[in-house]
């Protein structure tokens, strides 16, 4: 554990909430479920902007799901994954159209919405690290920082990717820079954070 964490810990009302959060890690896509139906239809909406969408399909992967079947993209973040990329598509719905369109583009293409869980899976990383507390605490919210990470995140990568004219092939390297941002400087990914 780094030193400046050292002896710091979550309130007992954060703790709490941060094993919620992991539970819902473990909660798979189940579209019998009303409430995982609303988060996957809203989030296709936002995106696509069409009321259109069946179950499973292509449509899916129109939106950067690495196939026809969302439930096999949401190992290892559950539907918080989903939760996290609904808060975005909610608070930015055009820049998250944006990054779609941007995903897009070829030559330079990118699984949108599979990327955007490999943010969801080092947010995660960052919370079991212990990078978050002091942030957490101050902020009385340990979801409202989780989301807002994520959201810096998200405009940490765009930023970089757009003006470096990056493509597929420079994604793994630069999800192993913000995951090395993540464990030693954190604050640089809170200030992309878009208010």
């Amino acid at each position: 554990m780094s030193k400046c964490f050292k002896g710091a810990k979550l309130s007992k009302t954060l703790d709490d909430e941060k094993e919620i959060v992991f539970n819902i890690t473990r909660e798979k896509l189940d579209f019998k479920n009303e409430f995982h139906r609303k988060i996957m239809l809203t989030v296709y909406k936002i995106l696509t902007q069409s009321n259109e969408c069946p179950f499973v399909g292509e449509h899916w992967v129109t939106i950067g799901f690495q196939g026809n079947n969302p439930k096999t993209d949401l190992r290892g973040v559950g539907m918080y994954g989903m939760l996290q990329l609904l808060a975005f598509c909610e608070k930015y719905p055009e820049y998250s159209r944006e990054i779609l369109q941007h995903s897009g583009v070829k030559g330079h293409e990118y699984p949108m919405v599979s990327l955007f869980l490999n943010f969801t899976f080092i947010t995660l990383e960052g919370l079991k690290w212990n990078k978050f507390i002091r942030t957490c605490n101050k902020k009385k919210a340990l979801n409202v920082t989780l989301n807002e990470f994520y959201f810096g995140m998200i405009t940490y990568f765009f930023e970089i990717y757009k003006k470096s004219n990056y493509t597929i092939h420079e994604v793994s390297g630069l999800l192993k820079d913000i995951e090395k941002v993540t464990r030693k400087n954190p604050e640089l990914i809170f200030n992309k954070f878009i208010k």
